[in-house]
């Protein structure tokens, strides 16, 4: 039972990863849709936001953090290697836990 089980996982596991093969972009199995992800990031964010568990820091009095943030996420939309970046709002925000 124990190597039908293996026998099952291992290809649903491979087909995961093959969306990681940077010399075909968007070859594989895609286990979400586009609307799929954009619908669970807004969960979280409004999760995040209303749960009152998290302080998300004010952009205007830490510009600099923010500032450094925002510089590495256009670093990564503008490297090329993201197929669907502009299928997305890209949102960052501090969250202030020591």
């Amino acid at each position: 039972m124990k190597k039908f089980i293996l026998l099952l996982i291992f290809p649903l596991t491979m087909s995961l990863f093959s969306n990681c093969d940077k010399d075909n972009p968007g070859t594989g199995v895609f286990l979400f849709s586009i609307q799929d992800d954009k619908d669970l990031g807004k969960k979280v964010d409004t999760e995040i936001k209303e749960s009152g568990e998290f302080v998300i820091l004010n952009r205007a009095t830490n510009t600099e953090a923010y500032a450094y943030i925002d510089a590495m996420r256009d670093e990564l939309l503008n490297g090329g290697e993201l197929k669907f970046k502009d299928e997305f709002d890209w949102e960052l925000n501090l969250i202030d836990d020591d």
